[in-house]
């Protein structure tokens, strides 16, 4: 199903997502946060914009999900984390996150933007330090009980990433003045499709990136915090998905039959492949089911 979006990383009163209501957006991503934390006036600025822009979008029934901008290089964990590492700047945006309202407030995918700008930071990292960075973060989020994304343009997949790598992760594609068909043809796994920059609206000062969504979701509940497993079940164990890797991950005492009852909330497009013998993991106290994933 075909639904127009906006992204911004500025100010937007409630008056003008209303507008924007009104003209068919259904749904928007917005910064959450962009680095690592520093505490700093800018840092502030940034998280009580996210915040108003979140309350006033919702207010108006506007679709949220969120946006951090990397400048992650590095996947160090314990005492090699440093403000450069993705943990740093993963606590970051997700407690931007919480603050917003989280799971409650926030329905649509966590998205890693690994955007350059003019310094090429990610261009003198190898395809395999990329991916693992992009894994990295996916990973954290989804184990937070979101839903993570990729944004990436044309010039990443082809030159940054394996893509192969990257398992079911969702993709926010960019690419402008091109056709929707060729956009397809470049990647044909994207959830989402940004295809124009600076896009007026009527009777709205502001100018937006244009988006267009191809997943399903209700207008109501998308990522259900209390129910949608990948999150935590209704009991709150923390069962959570692992959609870089096409895993699921469960506590040692999660029996077969109690995962195969949590999962029948899943949407129809999902299918499951779970062992009796599970595979224990590095985490803590946990196993791991194998999923896969139904084409569209």
């Amino acid at each position: 199903m075909q639904r127009l979006g906006v992204d911004v990383s500025f100010s937007v009163s409630a008056s003008t997502w209303g507008k924007l209501k009104n003209q068919g957006v259904t749904f928007a991503f917005i910064k959450a946060s962009e680095g690592y934390p520093d505490s700093s006036s800018t840092d502030r600025a940034m998280r009580q914009c996210f915040i108003n822009n979140v309350n006033a979008a919702t207010s108006k029934g506007i679709m949220v999900g969120a946006y951090h901008f990397c400048r992650a290089m590095n996947v160090n964990t314990g005492s090699s984390v440093n403000k450069l590492s993705v943990e740093t700047e993963v606590n970051l945006f997700l407690s931007n996150v919480i603050a917003a309202g989280g799971y409650s407030k926030i329905k649509l995918p966590l998205v890693i933007d690994m955007e350059d700008n003019n310094n090429d930071r990610y261009k003198t990292l190898t395809k395999e330090a990329n991916t693992n960075i992009a894994k990295a973060y996916a990973t954290a989020i989804a184990k937070a009980g979101f839903e993570p994304c990729l944004y990436l343009n044309n010039d990443f997949r082809v030159n940054c990433y394996n893509m192969a790598n990257l398992g079911d992760l969702k993709l926010w594609f960019a690419t402008r003045n091109t056709s929707y068909i060729d956009a397809k043809n470049l990647c044909p796994t994207m959830s989402f499709w940004q295809y124009a920059e600076d896009a007026p609206f009527v009777d709205v000062t502001q100018v937006f990136d244009v988006n267009e969504c191809y997943i399903e979701f209700s207008e109501t509940e998308l990522f259900d915090h209390a129910s949608y497993p990948g999150i935590q079940t209704k009991s709150g164990s923390p069962v959570y998905i692992d959609y870089t890797e096409n895993k699921i991950f469960i506590p040692q005492s999660y029996t077969n039959a109690q995962l195969v009852y949590t999962l029948r909330s899943l949407s129809n497009d999902f299918t499951f492949i779970i062992d009796n013998t599970y595979v224990k993991l590095l985490y803590s106290n946990q196993y791991v089911v194998v999923l896969t994933r139904q084409s569209y």
